[in-house]
């Protein structure tokens, strides 16, 4: 059974700090078009995930997004938020205590199988309908605007696969910030 912590270390608090400014600032900086749009701070979510388990993941995500919007200056919808907060917790859930190879084809898939369902969730799914809602737009128009981005599900599983596979690697990081 997994260890699911509620209670966390100054140092663990500190680094999530860290974690999550690291997601919002990553989050203005992105790569494409604006039909295709690909930001880092997934990068971050992920990692949060993996160091501090589901509650604290989405704890941190929902907290994100809110700020996030505030730095921006962007129209915020709860909805965005409560999705935020699921994604969080499929992270947490899926990645912490886990270990990860770069050559174990098993965690390859897993890792591909975590993407795609939070992006199929997230991006075409909720996000799509809160959209819909916040613009009040037809979700089957939206919709397909909104597929294009799952061409990112690759590009992610390889991102996490090396983030992950590099970072248990330090073993002084990994000591002080796992319980």
């Amino acid at each position: 059974m997994k260890k699911f912590t509620v209670k966390l270390s100054l140092i663990q608090l500190v680094f999530l700090a860290i974690l999550l400014a690291l997601s919002i600032i990553l989050r203005s900086f992105t790569l494409g078009s604006s039909l295709w749009k690909l930001s880092p701070g997934f990068v971050a979510d992920g990692l949060i995930g993996f160091f501090v388990g589901p509650l604290w993941a989405g704890v941190a995500l929902g907290l994100g997004d809110i700020l996030g919007v505030l730095f921006r200056g962007s129209i915020s919808s709860p909805g965005m938020t409560v999705t935020a907060v699921i994604v969080g917790v499929i992270y947490g859930w899926a990645f912490y205590n886990k270990k990860f190879s770069i050559t174990r084809t098993k965690d390859w898939l897993y890792i591909l199988a975590v993407v795609s369902v939070t992006m199929l969730l997230q991006t075409v799914l909720l996000n799509t309908f809160w959209l819909s809602l916040m613009y009040q737009t037809p979700f089957k128009v939206l919709l397909a605007t909104r597929i294009p981005f799952l061409v990112q599900i690759p590009i992610r599983t390889a991102i996490f696969m090396v983030v992950f596979d590099n970072i248990q690697r330090l073993p002084q990081i990994m000591s002080r910030l796992k319980t």
